[in-house]
């Protein structure tokens, strides 16, 4: 019989040298690739025609609602399963949410849509790892430029049948 094999985030951290994501605090990151090959963005700058990053997020370290000009790709690897939502104003409820993980009903990947806000959170159970461990593509390549993170009340002028979640993942 295999005993399953228990990684911590901190075994993660160390062996992928992620280091701190200081302007929100919700994880940590490393990137891993960066096209050579430069592309026009939406935004109308140069930049890389694609970019990735290892990220591991930790359970209770909620992210923002935040948006890019870019498609993102997230990929999963280990840990604990993750929600992902992004607000669709085509929805009847404004919503979409997709689950991250191996599990059934889960994804191994999920694609975000570009200029949609969005946001992810760690699901843990009490048997389960306090973190999700996930890759994340970037197409046209990541731009810190076009990262952004809009107020509560912007958020909730737009999508008000949401406020409840907008509230948990804004600062106000």
């Amino acid at each position: 019989m295999r005993r399953k094999m228990c990684r911590t985030s901190s075994y993660w951290i160390r062996k992928l040298g992620l280091s701190p994501l200081s302007e929100s605090c919700v994880g940590y990151y490393r990137e891993v690739h960066s096209s050579s090959l430069s592309v026009r963005g939406r935004g109308g700058g140069e930049r890389a025609a694609v970019s990735s990053i290892y990220f591991l997020q930790e359970s209770g370290k909620g992210g923002v609602f935040h948006r890019l000009l870019s498609d993102e790709v997230l990929f999963y690897h280990a840990g604990a399963p993750m929600e992902v939502f992004w607000l669709e104003e085509e929805e009847k409820e404004q919503l979409v949410r997709r689950l991250l993980g191996p599990g059934e009903g889960q994804q191994m990947q999920v694609a975000v849509p570009a200029r949609k806000f969005f946001v992810c959170s760690v699901l843990k159970a009490e048997e389960e790892e306090d973190f999700c461990l996930f890759s994340v593509v970037v197409a046209p390549g990541f731009d810190p430029r076009d990262d952004y993170r809009p107020s509560r009340d912007e958020l909730v002028a737009k999508f008000p049948k949401q406020e409840k979640l907008i509230t948990l993942y804004t600062h106000s």
